[in-house]
């Protein structure tokens, strides 16, 4: 009764008690709950009643007043053992007896009651934020509801408009998400839980389970230029409830690659419908807004776009670290973003392929690829990772009388003396000696001639 106030006018000469009560403040707090004043006597019986029912059939016992209030007239208040068992015989006649007025010590308690039926709405005991990798199939996530009742919890998808993909939940909590491929960033789903009843009205509570998708990124080498992550861009702010806080991002070096990092942006972002998929360096938007304490102009912000870029020939895990420091040097926790960069070690247009239940996307190639998966080679390339160039020339592809010769990554056919059969072979010759035959009988011809015309 913090706060509030209760005024006894005292009965004289037989006549009623006034009580005068104010409990508006807890009517105003929650709409569904009442006041009431109730007695006991300590010598009596020992059990509580109604103090506006005390008057018998006075219908005026009770009186909200215009500042709240509430003023209650208490009339009898003890009765004797005959008197009682004669009340619960007859109500009636209790009813219209002459009310006896306070002549004991009598205890007043003023409680407050709920005016709808107690029942608590479900409550989620999963972890809300999930965190899983880019391309690494379906996310499995079974939702862990508990209710104070033990009444059955019933739960559904609140929204049809998502950003990477659309999750699937099962009435029973079993929720399925598979991300778009090579899409990154957060998706929020929106979820209602509910109870099954059919009695009175069920008690539902809505929640909201946040999945980060993390970025994958494959090994830079000079046999696989044509897959690799040139970079990862990507948006990256924060707020304060404070507007007048002045904002300062704190961005660490990764140990096996480089970060560079945009002009900090001050203003609140303008919080737009979001693109599908929404690119993880564009700025917040889509439900985003729903999840921010006060209006996104009654804030201060910062955001910075930050690029990533891997070292070559590296692949594992990096890390870059992020907080935030305001004016008066309060600081956010630290956020670590876990970067994990792909092995590629198949060559020569060699293709990854898992020897196991991981997909070739997953982050076991950042730990040890030959474990996991394989290389498909080419039929030019062997080996390992296909680093060996295959000798074709052993398998005589060539035709008869034809030259082969191995080379990186084929072979080619040459042919010496084009390959010609004995007859074709014996013609050329045969017309080649004629021809031979023809050139001289004219140089003759013309020698003879010359030295007739010069007698």
């Amino acid at each position: 009764m913090m706060d509030d106030k209760a005024v006894m006018k005292t009965s004289v000469g037989g006549e009623p008690l006034e009580v005068e009560y104010d409990m508006s403040s807890n009517r105003r707090k929650r709409r569904s709950i009442e006041d009431i004043l109730v007695i006991t006597t300590p010598e009596g019986k020992q059990q509580w009643e109604l103090s506006s029912k005390t008057c018998g059939d006075n219908n005026d016992t009770e009186i909200l007043n215009v500042d709240g209030s509430t003023t209650t007239m208490v009339c009898r208040t003890r009765d004797t053992e005959q008197e009682h068992v004669y009340s619960l015989n007859s109500r009636k006649k209790r009813s219209t007896s002459q009310p006896m007025y306070l002549s004991e010590e009598t205890q007043f308690s003023l409680s407050i009651v709920s005016t709808t039926i107690y029942n608590t709405p479900p409550r989620l005991v999963s972890p809300e934020i999930v965190t899983m990798e880019e391309d690494s199939g379906t996310l499995q996530y079974f939702l862990e509801a508990i209710d104070d009742e033990d009444d059955t919890i019933v739960f559904y998808l609140e929204d049809t408009d998502y950003e990477m993909a659309t999750p699937t939940l099962t009435t029973n909590g079993l929720l399925m998400y598979t991300p778009c491929t090579d899409c990154a960033g957060t998706e929020y789903i929106h979820i209602l839980l509910t109870e099954h009843q059919t009695d009175i009205p069920a008690a539902s509570s809505n929640i909201t389970i946040i999945v980060h998708v993390t970025s994958l990124f494959r090994t830079k080498t000079n046999y696989s230029e044509r897959s690799w992550s040139d970079q990862f861009t990507a948006l990256f702010g924060a707020y304060d409830k404070d507007v007048n806080d002045v904002l300062t991002l704190m961005v660490s070096q990764p140990d096996h690659g480089s970060v560079t990092v945009s002009e900090p942006i001050l203003i609140p972002p303008e919080i737009e419908h979001c693109l599908s998929p929404a690119p993880v360096e564009s700025e917040p938007c889509g439900n985003f807004s729903q999840e921010l304490p006060n209006n996104a102009t009654e804030m201060s912000w910062i955001y910075i776009t930050l690029t990533y870029i891997p070292q070559i020939n590296y692949y594992g895990y990096d890390y870059i670290k992020l907080y935030v420091m305001d004016n008066r040097n309060s600081s956010s926790e630290v956020v670590s973003i876990q970067i994990a960069i792909m092995e590629s070690p198949c060559q020569n247009k060699g293709a990854s392929k898992d020897n196991s239940s991981y997909p070739c996307d997953y982050t076991h190639r950042a730990v040890n690829f030959d474990l996991y998966y394989n290389c498909v080679c080419s039929q030019e390339f062997t080996g390992l990772h296909c680093e060996e160039d295959v000798d074709e020339c052993l398998s005589k592809p060539c035709p008869d009388s034809y030259t082969c010769t191995n080379k990186y990554g084929g072979y080619d056919c040459s042919c010496p003396d084009c390959g010609l059969d004995t007859w074709a072979k014996a013609v050329i010759g045969l017309s080649v000696i004629l021809v031979c035959v023809i050139i001289v009988a004219i140089i003759v011809w013309c020698r003879k001639k010359i030295r007739y015309t010069c007698m």
